[in-house]
């Protein structure tokens, strides 16, 4: 179900969407300090966000690489 969601050309724009907001929201609470920097659970959350941006990218432009 998921793959279906992802590769439907019309999610991707709002799953990319959501993605940024969650990025602003999570660097705001990093730089408040309610999300520890040195935590593994705010390190993994970043590396997270940032794989999930890149894909997101990614299959937004597919066809544009083409």
């Amino acid at each position: 179900m998921w793959a279906n969601v992802v590769t439907n050309r019309r999610w991707v724009w709002p799953l990319f969407a959501l993605l940024v907001i969650g990025t602003v929201v999570f660097a705001v609470l990093w730089m408040s300090g309610v999300v520890h920097p040195v935590t593994g659970i705010a390190n993994a959350a970043g590396f997270a966000i940032c794989a999930i941006g890149l894909a997101a990218w990614h299959l937004a432009t597919r066809g544009l690489q083409r």
